[in-house]
């Protein structure tokens, strides 16, 4: 009996996660077309995400050299 009460709810527990599941992936299918209709991907976002981390790599860099300078002129 103990058996059977376990087995309903592992039935129960997994029909819950095949929901879920489904629902989570139409979400995700909603907000991608969304995303689509507003021309926006992955891509492009990445391709951004690295052009703002090169010009911060970059000014770091220029931020760095112009203090090396300021020191070495200050000796």
């Amino acid at each position: 009996m103990i058996d059977a009460s376990r087995n309903r709810m592992r039935v129960k527990a997994c029909y819950g996660m095949m929901v879920t599941t489904i629902a989570a992936c139409l979400i995700m299918v909603i907000l991608g077309k969304r995303a689509a209709g507003r021309h926006e991907s992955l891509t492009g976002q990445n391709m951004e995400k690295k052009a703002k981390w090169r010009q911060e790599f970059q000014l770091q860099q220029q931020e760095a050299a112009s203090a090396a300078a300021m020191s070495g002129k200050a000796q």
